[in-house]
């Protein structure tokens, strides 16, 4: 059996010593428990740039649906986005921005009264380089909705127009399930104050002021809603038809005589369609067949005493080169528009791209605002449905639509009545697009 040597003093005496051994443990242990440390720092810094970022992105998408609340366009939302975002601390420098109107994910793909904002940051590790490689990519979303207000069937779309809608002489206009709303920031951007006029409408919306007398009945608000949030034109992406075919005459019809007007053409849109070149006149007992019917300059008219109508599928009339309209009393005028297809809910369309200056026959339109002036006049004996879109021209209107389940919208740059209107407007399943006064923004993703 082996025995256990003794060790010399001096050494049995330094195997006892434990003297200096918390600092060997310290020495040996600092570098994990500084690591730990700065990983933990490390980690909430990235998660302070991670709600950092998040709160940016909501700024971001929330101002950009505002935009899209005003009708701008893509590249408006964009620059709005990146604005507020680099101004919220955004460091496009090291990120990357992505706006989408319509969502491409999420809740609200394809909804185009929503805006979504992808924000991304690469950025350099700092203590955690030590256990990991690679850079923190951070990612923050954010949709924004436009949503709420309420329906509009009048909208003057100018944005400086004094009196961009007045209501004017012995005029009684009587508005159901209507809204009526002006862009114009005007102080008088609604304007009634002719003791001999009358309104009655839900409300009346303004991005500028109103003026108006008693005789303006409210019936879903107490007073005018003025410096409101511009209303969004629901048909500004609407594809314009191209001006095609043949020019065909424009003088149809013959007092106390029936015509009936075919759309022979083959619209590259794919509708049936007839264009008229220097106006429309129309006597006697004129009935339209469904489709397109574009009018090529000149001036769209009907004499006193006729009835115009058209059949089953409904009709829409494209305004180009400066084609204006004037519709005078003691006519009878019943037209629809077709409620699908390239032009669903539109009766009378303007381009917006064509002259006033003149026209120029059987050839193209040219470039330019219009700023034409139209007249829808025939009281009682007139109802049109559907939308009436003339964007870039001063409307006078003095029309109605069906007592019941009717749907008329008139969309202009002014709008004045100054006869008397009663339009019940109940616009579903008619292929128009809603017009929605007061709408709001929020975050929603």
């Amino acid at each position: 059996m082996l025995k256990r040597l003794p060790l010399p003093s001096c050494l049995s005496q330094f195997a006892r010593d434990d003297t200096g051994s918390v600092l060997i443990m310290t020495a040996i242990l600092s570098p994990l428990v500084m690591g730990g440390l700065g990983l933990g720092v490390e980690t909430g810094h990235w998660y302070q740039k991670q709600r950092q970022l998040q709160h940016i992105s909501d700024l971001a998408s929330n101002s950009a649906a505002v935009r899209l609340r005003a009708g701008d366009d893509d590249n408006a939302l964009y620059t709005t986005a990146l604005t507020i975002a680099s101004g919220s601390g955004f460091e496009q420098q090291i990120g990357n921005i992505e706006v989408h109107s319509p969502p491409i994910s999420g809740e609200y793909t394809g909804n185009s009264s929503a805006v979504e904002v992808i924000l991304t940051e690469t950025r350099p590790r700092w203590f955690s380089a030590i256990f990991m490689q690679g850079d923190v990519n951070l990612t923050a979303r954010s949709v924004s909705l436009i949503d709420g207000g309420n329906p509009a069937c009048i909208l003057a779309l100018s944005e400086t127009a004094s009196g961009a809608i007045t209501v004017t002489g012995s005029t009684n206009v009587n508005l159901t399930n209507c809204v009526v709303t002006s862009n114009s920031t005007s102080s008088d951007a609604f304007s009634m104050h002719n003791s001999a006029s009358h309104m009655t409408t839900d409300c009346v919306h303004t991005v500028g002021g109103a003026t108006y007398t008693s005789n303006l009945t409210l019936n879903d608000c107490s007073a005018p809603k003025t410096m409101q949030a511009k209303t969004r034109d629901p048909y500004a992406d609407r594809t314009e038809p191209v001006s095609w075919g043949s020019c065909s005459s424009g003088r149809i019809g013959r007092p106390n005589r029936s015509t009936t007007v075919s759309a022979t053409t083959t619209h590259p849109n794919g509708m049936q369609s007839k264009r008229f070149c220097d106006g429309l006149t129309l006597k006697g007992n004129v009935t339209f067949e469904p489709g397109l019917y574009i009018i090529d300059g000149g001036t769209f008219s009907v004499n006193s005493q006729s009835v115009i109508s058209n059949q089953s599928g409904g009709v829409t009339f494209f305004l180009t080169n400066g084609a204006d309209v004037k519709f005078n009393g003691g006519s009878t005028i019943e037209m629809d528009a077709p409620t699908s297809g390239p032009t669903s809910g539109m009766l009378f369309w303007e381009s917006k791209y064509s002259s006033s200056s003149g026209h120029s026959g059987c050839g193209g339109g040219s470039s330019g605002s219009v700023g034409t002036s139209h007249k829808f006049n025939g009281g009682s004996s007139v109802s049109l449905q559907g939308a009436i879109y003339l964007p870039v021209s001063e409307v006078t209107f003095n029309g109605n639509s069906n007592a019941q389940n009717g749907c008329t919208q008139v969309i202009a740059d002014t709008i004045k009545f100054s006869g008397n209107s009663d339009l019940s407007v109940t616009c579903e399943n008619t292929g128009t697009e809603q017009i929605m006064a007061g709408e709001s923004a929020s975050v929603v993703e």
